[in-house]
This record gives C-alpha cells, sequence and structure tokens, in this order.
C-alpha cells in the first residue's frame, strides 16, 4: 500500500532540510580548516606578508670576476637566486656590492655582481661601501645610472645619501664610509650629512622609518666591529623615533635589541624606544668572525651567526615589522620576530 501523498511529499522536504543542513555544516567545517590551515603558514587574515612591504637586504656580495667558489666564499650567486626566487617588492645592497674598487667593468665582469643580481636592479636601492669609494663611485653610479649621468634617485654624483619610501615607511639611505677620503659630506655633529638627515627626520610625517648605511653603528664583528664614527648620526636617528636600522660592512648576520643614545664608551643603552638594528653583510664574498661571548655588546643582541649567506627579510607594514634571515640552501642560522600590531594599529614611533 502506497502511503498518502502528503506524507511522501513531507518526508521529501524532511531530506532536502537534513541535506542543507549537512551541506552548511560541511562549508562551515571546510571554511575553519582552510582558516586554521592559512594561519598556521602565515597566510592568514593577520599575516605580516600580506599587509606590508616585503623587503630583501644584504651587503658585502660579489667576489673579483674570475674569483674560486668555495663552500665559504664567493657564494653570491647563490644568494642573489634564493632573493630573485623570494620575488620581494624591494631589494637594500648594503653596500661593498663589488670588490675589491667597484670598478664598472668589475660589476660587469663575468660572474661577478650584474650576473648574480642584474635582475634584481629594477627593485634595488643601492648603498655605497667602502670598496666602491675605492674608485671615487664612478663604478657605482656609471652601473646604476650610466656613465656620464650625474643625478637618479640614489643621491647626486658622488654623494650617496638619499631618501625612497617602502610602502607607509620612510626609507633613508646614508653614505657611512666617515674617513676623510670617504663620504662626500661627512658624519659628524653639523656636517652636510648630519644637517640633511636632520631636516629630513624633522620634516617627516611618516609614523615610522627605517635607515640603512653600510657600516653599522653596533656590531660584534671581530675584524670591523662597531663605528663610533657614526655616533653622532646614531644619536640624531634615536633623538628622532627612528624604527630600524640595517648595515653591512662585517660579514655576518647580527639581530639587536633596541638601542637608545649610543651613551658612554663602547657599551650602547638599550632602551625600549630605542632603534632596533641589523647586520645582513653576508651577501656571499666570506665570512668573518665575531667576538667572543665576553664581549659587553653580546648582552644587546638577540641572536649573531657568521657561518651563514643569506638576507635579511623585513616586513614593513602599517605601524609594524617582522623580520627574519634568510639562508641559503645548505646552510643554517634561524632568527625571527616581529615589533607592534599588524592590525593597522599605529604603533610605530
Amino acid at each position: 500500500m502506497s502511503p498518502p501523498a502528503g506524507a511522501t511529499a513531507g518526508k521529501a522536504r524532511v531530506q532536502m532540510l537534513a541535506s542543507a543542513v549537512v551541506g552548511v555544516l560541511l562549508l562551515a567545517l571546510v571554511s575553519v580548516t582552510l582558516w586554521a590551515l592559512g594561519d598556521l603558514r602565515g597566510g592568514g587574515a593577520s599575516s605580516p606578508a600580506q599587509q606590508g612591504v616585503t623587503v630583501m637586504a644584504v651587503g658585502d656580495i660579489a667576489c673579483e670576476p674570475g674569483s674560486e667558489t668555495t663552500t665559504t666564499t664567493c657564494r653570491h650567486e647563490e644568494v642573489g637566486a634564493l632573493i630573485a626566487d623570494a620575488a620581494p617588492d624591494r631589494f637594500i645592497a648594503l653596500g661593498d656590492l663589488q670588490y675589491q674598487q667597484g670598478r664598472i667593468e668589475d660589476f660587469l665582469g663575468e660572474d661577478a655582481y650584474d650576473d648574480a643580481f642584474g635582475d634584481l636592479k629594477p627593485i634595488t636601492l643601492p648603498l655605497l661601501g667602502n670598496h666602491e669609494h675605492l674608485d671615487e663611485t664612478d663604478g657605482y653610479f656609471d652601473y646604476f645610472y650610466g656613465e656620464d649621468i650625474d643625478s637618479g634617485d640614489f643621491g647626486e654624483r658622488p654623494v650617496g645619501y638619499y631618501t625612497s619610501t617602502l610602502g607607509s615607511w620612510d626609507f633613508i639611505a646614508l653614505d657611512t664610509d666617515c674617513d676623510e677620503d670617504g663620504v662626500i659630506g661627512g658624519c659628524e655633529k653639523g656636517s652636510q650629512q648630519y644637517r640633511w638627515l636632520e631636516e629630513r627626520l624633522e620634516g617627516s610625517t611618516a609614523a615610522c622609518t627605517i635607515v640603512a648605511m653600510h657600516h653599522p653603528r653596533w656590531s660584534t664583528g671581530a675584524k670591523h666591529g662597531s663605528t663610533a664614527e657614526l655616533a653622532d648620526l646614531w644619536d640624531l636617528m634615536a633623538d628622532n623615533a627612528v624604527d630600524v636600522a640595517i648595515a653591512g660592512h662585517n660579514h655576518s648576520s647580527e639581530a639587536f635589541k633596541p638601542i637608545g643614545r649610543s651613551g658612554s664608551g663602547s657599551s650602547p643603552v638599550l632602551s625600549a624606544t630605542g632603534i632596533r638594528s641589523f647586520v645582513a653583510g653576508a651577501g656571499g664574498a666570506n665570512f668573518q668572525g665575531l667576538t667572543g661571548d665576553g664581549d659587553p655588546l653580546v648582552s644587546a643582541t638577540d641572536a649573531r651567526d657568521s657561518s651563514a649567506f643569506g638576507p635579511l627579510e623585513l616586513v614593513l607594514a602599517d605601524g609594524a615589522y617582522s623580520w627574519r634571515y634568510m639562508p641559503i640552501e645548505g646552510m643554517e642560522f634561524e632568527n625571527d620576530g616581529a615589533d607592534g600590531s599588524f592590525s593597522g594599529d599605529d604603533n610605530c614611533h
């Protein structure tokens, strides 16, 4: 005996309602799973990489053309390939880009800087290093501007300091070869470069500022160490709430706790509102050792290494930033962190 038509229709409606409920529950489960996976992978709504400008930085890069590649020397092509594969928004080249004298023929030599980093040229913000100054900066400006071109986005030849922007951040590049044969404009208080930096910082309306320089104000590098000649520029930066400073020169990787004004002697003064600084000098040329654990400056570091080539990656967001060092394949150095809130709140100085 067949059931009444009304009963059949009611049963069908119940089945349809049950199917719809199951569908909603499955959709919710899939959404939650995808959100969780995205969050674990750094791809969720709060992921810094989706909310800021991604920048990679490294210096002390290319050996002279014809140099032999070994396990610990001349690995710049691998560093360049790593950066290119990561596809950052900008690349900051932190000086000593081409050894030994930064001549144009060396920049363009076989297996030299242009071969390894030439594809990154459209996104590069370069800095002068002391080795570029050995050629009186001609090779550097010839490479980035062209022969007989005296001015552009990276300063007016031979002056190597300039400003730019990285998303909502102010970017300032300094020329820190401070000896008498180096930077045009000087590094001491009252110098041309000091007055230029003072005007730039005091006139800025950006909430966050990053300063790049070849020589580090602070470093535990055993060969070069900290750069005392930068004390006046550093104190000016600290007084004007610069957030991040990055440098090379020492062929190592170092992450420092926030440091305020220079203080007396060689010991920095840690400050919650100070400048967080990084050394990213593992561009491939070679390694230079670090001081022993007895160095008082070690207490100001969060991490340091002189056994892995690779760049520093920064994500610069509105009011916040994150960082991590990225070693080339086969080498290890882990250090990462973040400051500020990636919610969009104004947390920078």
